[in-house]
């Protein structure tokens, strides 16, 4: 028991130090200034047709009360709110008025990886998005 004693605060040590280490996105992207390069593959695939791939990179700005901003490839700043669901291993983003949900495929300091997959089906013909964002400090 006494033995059990001396090692209670070194446990809950070790227990602080690892929720203090987190790399969730909540914790993560806020850090510092919050901004971020973001790199993104955006790849559309319709049945039959050769897929189509746009890429492209933007500097994105996280905040700590769930808003963000980054600038188009027009020039304009575009405001969005986003949420970090760790159940779900997401990142939602709603952007004038639309919303979309990534999961966080890879969690470190200064990256993560962000997938989200939607595809719809009219009259035999199969639409696939998939974006990749990768976010580097």
């Amino acid at each position: 028991m006494k033995n059990l004693m001396k090692l209670s605060p070194l446990m809950l040590l070790f227990v602080v130090l690892i929720s203090a280490c987190s790399k969730s996105p909540d914790k993560v992207l806020v850090k510092k200034d919050g901004v971020w390069t973001g790199n993104f593959t955006t790849t559309t695939s319709v049945t039959g047709q050769p897929d189509n791939v746009i890429t492209g990179t933007e500097q994105i700005t996280f905040k700590k009360d769930g808003t963000g901003s980054y600038v188009d490839s027009n020039n304009n700043t575009v405001n969005f709110t986003w949420t970090y669901s760790d159940a779900a291993t997401s990142v939602t983003i709603v952007e004038n008025g639309n919303s979309y949900t990534y999961v966080v495929t890879d969690m470190k300091a200064k990256s993560e990886t962000w997938t989200s997959t939607a595809s719809v089906t009219i009259s035999g013909i199969t639409t696939t998005i998939t974006q990749v964002i990768k976010l580097t400090k």
